[in-house]
């Protein structure tokens, strides 16, 4: 009975060694565990950060993008009316140009008469100067 006494007890002091290389096991691998849980926590909080440096970029970036669209409708709204300027511009000019030969013509004509007006006012003063 002793005999198995002691193979009972040799048997169990053999579990309580493999257990204690279990549990020596698990401590590693929870260590191992926790050392990865917390440089995936540092990770996250990185990502999170980057995350709303991204979302900062982005409200700025849609600002600028809403600015540039109004600028471009305003250039548009501008081209339009520079465009139905332009298309006036040959009636335009074709009138000035009519309303510059007309005015080429009265000035040729005033300094026509112009020079009359002259001849005569020298001969009055020629007139004059012999009385």
């Amino acid at each position: 009975m002793l005999r198995g006494l002691e193979t009972c007890k040799h048997g169990l002091e053999e579990g309580i060694r493999r257990i204690r290389e279990d549990n020596e096991g698990l401590y590693v691998a929870n260590a191992s565990f926790l050392i990865s849980e917390g440089k995936l926590r540092v990770g996250l909080s990185s990502l999170n950060v980057m995350n709303g440096k991204l979302e900062i970029e982005y409200d700025v970036h849609a600002t600028q993008s809403m600015t540039l669209e109004r600028e471009i409708h305003r250039l548009r709204e501008e081209t339009k009316g520079l465009n139905k300027c332009y298309q006036e511009l040959p009636s335009q000019t074709e009138s000035v140009s009519l309303n510059s030969k007309d005015l080429v013509t009265a000035v040729k004509d005033l300094q026509t008469e112009n020079l009359k007006l002259k001849e005569i006012d020298k001969v009055i003063n020629t007139n004059r100067k012999l009385r």
